[in-house]
């Protein structure tokens, strides 16, 4: 299921490198719900760090309700100040960097 922030994140640089191991299908799969997982929590924790308190519960309710929905993309332009989607992409960008180094890292302790 994809998430409405999804095409912030760019997660294809994590698979491609994940795509370079040999992996079983279940093992390359997991690998990559784990990046995703992981992308996706940091991009919802940027978020609730600067949406007002008191949307918080509004936001949750309606992102559960349907993850997917690119309309609370523009909710939350109207209500954060800064600009959400570098936050997301800027986020992201590091926590790339850091599952990359990790991927690199257990490649070279084979």
């Amino acid at each position: 299921m994809n998430h409405f922030f999804d095409h912030l994140t760019f997660i294809e640089e994590v698979v491609t490198e994940i795509d370079l191991h040999e992996l079983t299908p279940e093992e390359r799969e997991e690998l990559v719900q784990l990046a995703q997982k992981t992308l996706r929590q940091h991009s919802l924790t940027v978020i609730l760090d600067h949406l007002p308190k008191e949307k918080h519960g509004h936001f949750m309710s309606r992102y559960q309700s349907d993850p997917a929905n690119r309309e609370l993309l523009n909710w939350l332009k109207q209500e954060i100040t800064e600009d959400v989607e570098e936050m997301i992409k800027s986020q992201a960008a590091q926590i790339k960097t850091e599952i990359l180094a990790e991927i690199k890292k257990a490649k070279t302790h084979r």
